[in-house]
């Protein structure tokens, strides 16, 4: 799903998740993406945990901050256990930020093999943002998880492929 992997410096990373970035007004507004992103979320809120995990990504690619943020609960954490500290966003605030850099940074989400088990959710994920496709190190490949329950993410984590994780380390000493 979702992840953003940064390779520069501690102070560089808590910088960029500080406070939120402005987005251009008219980020992310087209009729259909909209009328997408609501039916997705609609279908989600209907509680299937693959409804949900599947509208994030609809939501993430259209552009569509408030649409993301309304998948998660209030105490939702997120967590990316293969990236530098600060990794982990709990509560809606902290969440936003995350979300509202990756939308901001052009993210876009392929995923894959999907599989549910109760509220459990897993799949495959390839994730790219403007930058990464500019140096040449985009998609970045990993497993997904995501507990869902009542129709709204309390948890979500990615864990980046040790291959992928190797291509941006080599990038940014390059």
């Amino acid at each position: 799903m979702c992840v953003t992997i940064f390779a520069g410096s501690r102070l560089d990373y808590e910088a960029r998740y500080a406070a939120p970035r402005e987005l251009p007004k008219d980020f992310g507004h087209t009729s259909k993406s909209e009328h997408d992103s609501r039916r997705a979320v609609m279908t989600a809120q209907e509680g299937d945990p693959m409804a949900v995990a599947m509208a994030l990504d609809e939501a993430m690619n259209a552009g569509r901050l408030e649409t993301a943020l309304a998948l998660f609960s209030d105490d939702a954490v997120v967590i990316f256990p293969s990236q530098p500290e600060p990794n982990r966003f709990a509560g809606k605030e902290q969440i936003r930020n995350w979300l509202q850099s990756d939308i901001s940074e052009g993210i876009h989400v392929e995923s894959g093999e999907r599989r549910a088990n109760g509220e459990r959710v897993t799949w495959t994920g390839q994730i790219s943002l403007a930058a990464w496709r500019e140096r040449g190190i985009a998609p970045i490949e990993g497993q997904a998880e995501a507990i869902v329950r009542d129709g709204q993410i309390v948890s979500f984590m990615y864990a980046v492929s040790p291959e992928s994780l190797a291509r941006m380390q080599q990038a940014s000493l390059s």
